[in-house]
């Protein structure tokens, strides 16, 4: 930007006479930088960074606002319980320490200083589980080169600072994963600072960020979960040693269902339909042919139980039985349910079935007859044997079936 020299001429007529006198300046680089440099030495002449802001003017309080500019959901640990966060804090406060007369200091309205010489408030994340939750904003490791990660404060004339804190918030989040894989979790970052005095300490104040508000929450998520809401909440404590604020930021998640819809829920569906119809479909499941039958409802019972011990990998140990789990174990009880009328269904309901079969033989190998007669005697007599057997064969495969598909549509009833 190209200064025009009367401009330039008025800042230093308004300018410190005394400063102005006893130094020429070969550009306006060297002005300001002249400025710059007196302005510092002012400002922190006797400055003290451990002391808190003093109140002043009839205030009472010194409120530290902090606002959450932006946030992106890295990962949900189910079995631990603990969700990973990107956060941009912005913390602006008020320090009187801190003011200048601009006409006074060649017009210079904002100056940026590393954190290290400012009064920083000690603001920690409650609920982190990290190593990082014995930090505050004021402490910092090492960054990904080696450097250490001294971020600069912006300080304006009117004495406010401003200061813009990034993190990586490993936090607590209790999961309620009794309607999982359909389920909500309200998970919350929680911002602790405790207060020694009442009135002149400065506390944290909540407010809401403009990034926030115009951030899309499509794109705070990942692949598993979405963000559907962030609420900001603010609460004071009181106990023997001060006054303690807290600031939480609950989001609000909600979990993608269509893996476990098309790896979990429909596989098991269709393996449950196919089984049914496989063991009560046949017309002559009796004798040694209904071992073929409970060879496949085993198989099929041990498959969804595979898949219930996969699910419980990936769930918290609690007293709540996840939806999903309920769906498998429904299908377990109607696997286990078709083998023991597979066993019983011959055996019991038609005893009279053997006996008949075994007095046919006897009197085929009595009697001396063509072999084609032996065989049209054998098939009339089986089919009226059967007569009650089929119906009953499809009543079953109905019944089973009912329950199969009602187990489905209710699981997936609460897909929103």
């Amino acid at each position: 930007m190209e200064w025009n020299w009367l401009h330039l001429f008025l800042i230093l007529l308004n300018s410190n006479r005394g400063a102005s006198d006893n130094h020429s300046f070969a550009n306006v680089a060297d002005y300001f930088h002249h400025h710059n440099s007196a302005l510092h030495r002012a400002l922190f002449a006797g400055y003290r960074k451990e002391v808190s802001p003093y109140s002043e003017k009839g205030r009472h309080d010194i409120p530290i606002d902090v606002s959450l500019s932006y946030a992106r959901l890295v990962s949900l640990d189910q079995v631990e319980e603990v969700v990973h966060f990107i956060v941009f804090f912005r913390l602006i406060w008020h320090d009187g320490r801190l003011e200048w007369s601009t006409p006074l200091n060649g017009h210079i309205n904002h100056i940026y200083m590393p954190m290290d010489y400012v009064w920083m408030p000690q603001i920690t994340v409650m609920n982190d589980v990290s190593a990082r939750s014995r930090r505050s904003f004021s402490m910092y490791g090492k960054d990904f080169f080696g450097q250490s990660k001294r971020p600069n404060v912006l300080i304006n004339n009117t004495g406010f600072v401003h200061f813009y804190s990034h993190r990586i918030a490993d936090v607590v989040c209790q999961i309620k994963n009794e309607y999982f894989p359909f389920d909500q979790q309200v998970c919350p970052l929680t911002l602790f600072r405790r207060r020694v005095f009442e009135l002149k300490e400065p506390r944290i104040k909540e407010s809401k960020s403009e990034m926030l508000e115009i951030h899309n929450m499509d794109a705070m998520g990942n692949g598993e979960w979405e963000v559907q809401s962030i609420v900001p909440s603010q609460v004071v404590y009181t106990d023997m040693y001060g006054f303690i604020d807290v600031v939480s930021y609950d989001f609000g998640l909600k979990r993608k269902p269509e893996f476990y819809i098309v790896m979990v829920i429909l596989p098991t569906f269709i393996m449950t339909t196919l089984t049914i119809c496989g063991i009560f479909g046949r017309h002559t499941s009796i004798e040694n042919e209904f071992i073929t039958e409970l060879s496949l409802g085993i198989t099929s019972l041990t498959t969804i139980a595979l898949m219930l011990d996969i699910v419980a990998e990936h769930m918290p140990k609690t007293d709540v039985f996840p939806l999903i789990a309920k769906f498998l174990i429904c299908h377990i009880t109607l696997m286990a349910v078709s083998i023991l009328t597979v066993i019983i269904h011959p055996r019991f309901l038609y005893p009279k079935y053997r006996r008949i079969r075994s007095a046919l033989l006897k009197s085929m190998e009595s009697e001396v007859m063509p072999a084609s007669i032996h065989r049209d005697r054998i098939l009339r007599l089986l089919r009226r044997s059967l007569k009650k057997y089929r119906p009953a064969n499809v009543i079953f495969m109905i019944i089973f079936q009912t329950v199969n598909v009602g187990s489905c549509v209710y699981i997936l009833s609460y897909w929103k």
